[in-house]
């Protein structure tokens, strides 16, 4: 879960200071992003829609450095794009991080949860169908092997 006062060298303020009124174009992505609770569980739609805006961010501000703050325009460019990736890739914008971040292992597809700077933080990469795939995260991987005599081995 991300605080509710972010602290990223990118000041991103003004994407939670969108009032969904104002932009009627935008009202649905602005009011999820308004009553999002801050979590990166699988089943959020806050999340997924913030982890498309800071791919954004991230891919904008790449070249120029990220002491940056985005302003209300900034926000609203980044939304607009956001909402026609996902009507090409998906046909709606009311998606859950769960169907937009994918763990793949072999044939198996299954929902993620997670996205960068929270607890359980998951890093994706372009997958296919508008989908991102997991590429790294924090876990914690032990192998231990239990001989007939002694302790086990780590």
């Amino acid at each position: 879960q991300l605080p509710a006062k972010l602290s990223f060298q990118t000041n991103v303020d003004a994407l939670f200071q969108l009032n969904p009124a104002d932009h009627p174009d935008l009202a649905s992505l602005i009011q999820t992003l308004n009553t999002w609770d801050r979590k990166a569980d699988a089943d959020s739609r806050g999340a997924a829609i913030f982890l498309l805006f800071y791919r954004y961010a991230y891919a904008k501000l790449a070249d120029r450095g990220f002491d940056y703050t985005f302003t209300e325009a900034d926000c609203l460019e980044s939304l607009r794009v956001i909402k026609a990736q996902l009507m090409a890739d998906f046909g709606r914008t009311n998606l859950q991080l769960g169907e937009l971040q994918k763990l793949v292992r072999g044939k198996k597809v299954l929902p993620m949860w997670g996205i960068p700077d929270v607890i359980s933080a998951i890093n994706s990469a372009p997958y296919k169908d508008g989908m991102l795939k997991a590429m790294q995260g924090e876990s914690y991987i032990e192998l231990v092997r239990y001989p007939k005599d002694g302790m086990p081995i780590i």
